[in-house]
């Protein structure tokens, strides 16, 4: 029998996460699509501070860090806003927007930056990674839409991370708006009236 060379097991295994990583989104992000489009997912409101989903967030970070080698960066001035939502909806927002944004970085930087603005709370994530063409930056929202077949052999995915952002957006009644250039990167936007009094 061929036996894998001792000093290849710690980058298979590190191969074998990736993969079971992607797969386990994939299949989260069809049973919560669908959950969506049926009505019967529902999310109860409550109050949180910032702080008490940021672990969550900085722990899908620091794995999507380690396996695209691209920089990470965060811009988060004050850790303890209070905000009335579901704690739930607004950690897959900000989740969902920085594993796209890792999925197409190309090796460069992804930054986070989050902060109150009046009355709402302003979501920025950017990469400096590949880009969208401006022809297919509203169509990105849409389900199972991928820019082409040669990017969704390259990297993966559904086509479903963005089409949940923008619903659980839409259900917080928020707003999402993109900015990119082809080589240039991507930054979207989000601003939500969740601030608690």
């Amino acid at each position: 029998e061929k036996l894998i060379e001792t000093q290849q097991i710690s980058g298979i295994a590190a191969e074998i996460q990736v993969s079971s990583n992607h797969l386990e989104q994939m299949v989260n992000d069809l049973l919560e699509f669908s959950q969506l489009e049926s009505g019967r997912l529902k999310y109860e409101k409550e109050i949180f501070t910032l702080d008490e989903i940021l672990a969550y967030i900085r722990s899908i970070s620091n794995t999507h860090q380690k396996t695209t080698g691209c920089q990470y960066t965060e811009i988060i001035p004050d850790e303890t806003i209070k905000l009335e939502a579901n704690r739930k909806v607004i950690q897959q927002i900000i989740t969902n927007l920085l594993i796209n944004a890792f999925k197409f970085c190309n090796k460069t930087d992804v930054t986070l930056e989050i902060a109150k603005s009046a009355s709402d709370l302003k979501i920025i994530v950017a990469d400096k990674g590949i880009g969208i063409a401006r022809d297919h930056q509203e169509k990105i929202f849409e389900a199972f839409y991928q820019v082409s077949l040669g990017t969704t052999r390259r990297y993966g995915g559904i086509g479903l991370g963005l089409s949940i952002v923008k619903k659980l957006v839409n259900w917080l009644q928020g707003n999402i708006h993109l900015e990119s250039n082809p080589g240039e990167g991507s930054r979207f936007e989000v601003t939500l009236p969740v601030i608690a009094d």
